[in-house]
């Protein structure tokens, strides 16, 4: 994967918040499909499944990364249980795509930042 995040030094003191993406089940394809991408180096992805389907994620549009199925969440905290003086994010600019077929309800993802 290329764009691997960087180790960042930990002086920040607050939490931002990315507008929340948002894409409805109607609209899945069966393909991958591209969300906006991250405005901000991402701390924590929220992934939030309120569809009739089960997600599949990918960081790349290539590889599959993980599955959200219908009506469940899950939370990545990526600057998490950090063993030195820096914590690691998915950097600025980088892609989410999901894939699912058609289906109800929509699928959210919230993207947290540190500032």
């Amino acid at each position: 994967m290329s764009g691997l995040a960087l180790p960042v030094p930990v002086n920040y003191t607050k939490l931002g918040a990315e507008p929340l993406r948002t894409i409805a089940g109607s609209t899945f394809t069966g393909a991958y499909q591209q969300l906006s991408p991250l405005a901000f180096p991402a701390v924590i992805l929220r992934f939030l499944n309120n569809s009739s389907v089960a997600v599949t994620i990918s960081y790349d549009g290539v590889h599959d990364a993980d599955v959200i199925l219908a009506g469940s969440e899950f939370t990545l905290n990526i600057a998490a249980n950090r063993t030195t003086n820096f914590f690691f994010n998915l950097p600025k600019g980088s892609p989410l795509y999901i894939k699912a077929s058609a289906g109800t309800g929509s699928f959210y993802v919230a993207s947290y930042y540190a500032y």
